[in-house]
């Protein structure tokens, strides 16, 4: 297998809770609207359900897409199909050890994993010791044992 191309698109379903709460808030936003037109106290009320909406909407639906080519790992988040945008990019030749979650992490990584799906999360140590948290299938691990010095990924 020498290709050079690997593409992994993980994503997760929205907790209930959220979903509840993303509901309640634009309830909330709707009644506190109507609520301006009898006294402006609704005013900083409305403001903080749209505010709240702000922050619940860009936890719906979110996916990680990790792109494998041209010697890097290039990291893509996605919220509700939508909105595309890039996280970060890992030089594979900067990349120190491939290790499921299993070991502590040293310092605070970079979380781009999504719980409770099939694929394992592991962590990439970079030479710099910064980490990352990944969800990895086996066809991405195996494109990676290809370019790291043997010895590097822990399955």
């Amino acid at each position: 297998m020498n290709q050079e191309y690997c593409e992994l698109l993980v994503g997760g379903k929205t907790s209930g809770v959220i979903k509840a709460a993303y509901c309640l808030v634009i309830i909330l936003g709707v009644i506190f609207f109507l609520g301006i037109l009898f006294t402006p106290f609704a005013i900083p009320l409305f403001i903080l359900m749209g505010a709240l909406y702000f922050i619940l909407s860009n936890k719906l639906d979110v996916e990680y897409e990790y792109l494998l080519a041209a010697g890097e790992i290039s990291i893509d988040r996605i919220v509700r199909h939508e909105k595309r945008k890039p996280q970060t990019s890992i030089k594979i030749e900067t990349i120190a050890s491939v290790k499921p979650l299993n070991v502590k992490p040293v310092n605070k990584p970079k979380n781009y994993s999504i719980s409770g799906i099939k694929e394992k999360v592991y962590i990439i140590r970079c030479n710099d010791s910064t980490e990352y948290l990944l969800n990895l299938n086996d066809t991405l691990l195996s494109f990676l044992e290809e370019s790291l010095p043997v010895g590097t990924i822990t399955r």
